[in-house]
């Protein structure tokens, strides 16, 4: 396998290859979280960023530059406890950055977890925000 010492070059990988690197960046995301926070879990995480990395780079229509795009899929995570994944999909494409996700699990962050807002209440809020824009 690659690794981020080929970087420079990663264009010209196999698609393969860049599968793998972006998903080993997603599972190396995922225990940096849940590390620093010395909380929350990463078995449901690491177990789902197989195939969450597949819908994110071959199903999901979106544009990462372009975050407020009405038309875009949208992706609701309902595993409270896998909710370091969704964020780790969201720092690679562009929509967080690694500031943003230090703060996952910290008491008073903007940026919940299942600790603090419950899946539910997420799905909820995407719904009325959605409904809004109708």
């Amino acid at each position: 396998m690659r690794t981020y010492l080929d970087i420079d070059t990663f264009s010209e990988w196999t698609s393969e290859e860049q599968y793998q690197f972006s998903l080993a960046v997603t599972k190396g995301l995922i225990m940096d979280m849940v590390r620093k926070a010395n909380s929350g879990h990463s078995g449901g995480p690491m177990s789902s960023a197989d195939f969450t990395e597949i819908l994110f780079t071959k199903y999901l229509n979106f544009d990462p530059n372009n975050p407020e795009w009405f038309n875009r899929d949208r992706f609701v995570l309902s595993a409270g406890h896998e909710s370091a994944l969704i964020y780790a999909m969201l720092t690679q494409i562009g929509w967080l950055n690694k500031e943003d996700i230090n703060l996952i699990f910290v008491l008073g962050i903007y940026l919940p977890c299942f600790r603090s807002l419950s899946s539910i209440i997420n799905s909820i809020l995407l719904i009325i925000s959605f409904s809004n824009k109708l």
